[in-house]
């Protein structure tokens, strides 16, 4: 799945099993959760509230946290 340019979710995103996720300079305003197969930031950034869970993923791109907490 891709979270397209200008993309807002105004709460919480989990990526599981063997889901994909691309943020192309998309905003998620909660938690993203990713236990999935792989994460994407593309060259245009993107900005999440706060990120959870041990999948692995590639930054082409700065993922900014907004409201980072338990790290």
């Amino acid at each position: 799945m891709t979270l397209g340019a200008f993309s807002t979710v105004s709460r919480d995103v989990t990526n599981t099993g063997n889901g994909s996720l691309t943020l192309d300079n998309s905003t998620i305003d909660g938690t993203l959760t990713h236990n999935g197969q792989s994460l994407t930031v593309t060259d245009k950034n993107a900005s999440v509230g706060s990120l959870a869970g041990n999948g692995n993923g590639t930054l082409d791109g700065a993922l900014h946290l907004t409201n980072a907490h338990d790290t």
